[in-house]
């Protein structure tokens, strides 16, 4: 369903998050792509999408719950028929020396990504404490193996 998709891009985004904190990297922009059941299908009105996708710049940033904020910005336009595939991207990344900070950046929100991160980590653990939207989702969109690199044993 539509609403599922959602989560599982949710979680996705937290993944790609916390993977891009580990990195000390900061993304100036977010995308979003959705693939629909019909993908393969020919439609005799031809109105419905095989797919869509959406993205934007956006401040820097690398807490998770301002990430979050701009994903469900993007998915309001998503069309209401039934996905088969979400994809979540950062771009325009950059290093944290290259960071500036913004006159509206709230720290508190970084600090709370970061002290998630370190939990996680402590514990040898993903999601061991997790944003409360991602509730159910362990086991979906597990992390797999690129064709070319090979993730750390921190992204599993």
């Amino acid at each position: 369903t539509r609403e599922k998709a959602y989560l599982v891009g949710l979680k996705l985004l937290t993944n790609a998050a916390a993977k891009m904190r580990r990195q000390h990297l900061w993304a100036r922009g977010i995308g979003v792509t959705v693939a629909f059941t019909h993908l393969f299908r020919e439609f005799a009105n031809g109105e419905e999408p095989s797919g869509w996708n959406a993205h934007r710049n956006i401040s820097e940033c690398c807490d998770t719950v301002t990430l979050q904020e701009y994903f469900r910005e993007l998915w309001k336009d998503c069309p209401n028929s039934t996905p088969v595939h979400v994809g979540v991207w950062l771009y325009d990344l950059i290093p944290d020396n290259l960071h500036t900070l913004g006159f509206f950046d709230d720290p508190k929100r970084e600090n709370l990504s970061h002290t998630v991160d370190a939990i996680n980590k402590k514990y040898s653990k993903q999601h061991l404490v997790y944003f409360g939207g991602l509730h159910g989702l362990q086991d979906a969109a597990p992390t797999r193996i690129p064709f070319f690199t090979v993730p750390n044993l921190s992204d599993f």
